[in-house]
């Protein structure tokens, strides 16, 4: 018998031990950009659209401080184009 719901599998809802709740995670496949929620424990991941099994990483809130800095840097420059731009027509 296959179970239908979480509750069967764990052991059914009549059960005394309270549910174990497991932590999941979002994953993304580096190949195809397709995302997909696993276990962090499972040691096995693969894509479930191109079956890649290297390059599944995990999905970060925030860009790292180096991009950050590097947009904050871009910024700085594209408004120094601009500003230098309209002061040298209006000049």
């Amino acid at each position: 018998m296959v179970p239908q719901s979480r509750a069967e599998f764990e052991g059914g809802i009549d059960s005394a031990r309270p549910p174990s709740y497991v932590a999941i995670m979002r994953y993304v496949c580096s190949n195809c950009h397709t995302p997909l929620d696993a276990e962090p424990t499972d040691e096995h991941k693969v894509c479930p659209r191109c079956k890649a099994e290297a390059g599944i990483e995990p999905v970060k809130d925030k860009p790292p401080m180096a991009m950050q800095l590097f947009g904050i840097v871009l910024l700085v420059a594209a408004v120094a184009t601009v500003g230098g731009s309209l002061l040298g027509l209006t000049g």
